[in-house]
């Protein structure tokens, strides 16, 4: 699905079934360009409005860390705050580990105060190792705010590479896929325990 779908995106999502999510990612940094960040602020009001006349749950993705601009402990709440200042108010986000309980509290802060409605944060993975999502785990665990994860790279990236190239059949991929899926989750419910 394509925001240049334009107008069209609402009969687009018409089609989909109603327990699926739109979702889409911006990388957005608080300190891009009034220009560009007004412009995608914009196209994410045309897939709210799309979403809400069909009665999806809409998904906002945000990587503020690719601009090469400073990233610090409010960035994410900042971007997150200029979206519900522009009238977005999506039920979900997706955001990667900020990396400090700082940058969680601040994110946590800015939802609740602007939409105690929303259903949380899920922690996005960027390919990361696991030893790197584990400790993630542990830092988002401890904030209520965020729901659980969508690492789907971190799980498939490594399997897909060898079965594509022919290292591995179906069965060996779809073995290692879910045994990354279960450490994951294992990884998850032992972080959020410890809370």
């Amino acid at each position: 699905l394509r925001f240049d779908d334009g107008p069209d995106l609402g009969r687009v999502l018409k089609e989909w079934p109603r327990e699926h999510c739109a979702k889409c990612l911006a990388f957005y940094h608080p300190d891009d360009p009034e220009e560009l960040r007004n412009q995608q602020l914009e196209r994410f009001r045309v897939l709210q409005d799309a979403a809400r006349s069909t009665w999806h749950d809409l998904l906002i993705e945000i990587i503020a860390s690719k601009s090469g601009l400073p990233v610090d402990d409010r960035t994410t709440a900042r971007a997150i705050r200029q979206f519900y200042d522009a009238g977005l108010y999506p039920d979900w986000w997706k955001l990667p580990d900020p990396e400090s309980d700082a940058a969680w509290t601040a994110v946590a802060e800015v939802i609740e105060a602007h939409d105690p409605h929303c259903r949380g944060v899920l922690l996005l993975g960027l390919d990361a190792p696991e030893a790197e999502l584990e400790a993630a785990f542990r830092r988002a665990a401890s904030h209520p705010i965020c729901k659980g994860f969508a690492v789907g790279r971190s799980i498939f990236g490594g399997p897909a590479e060898d079965w594509l190239n022919g290292r591995i059949d179906d069965k060996q991929a779809i073995a290692r896929m879910a045994e990354a899926y279960y450490r994951l989750i294992a990884a998850w419910d032992q972080a959020r325990g410890a809370r």
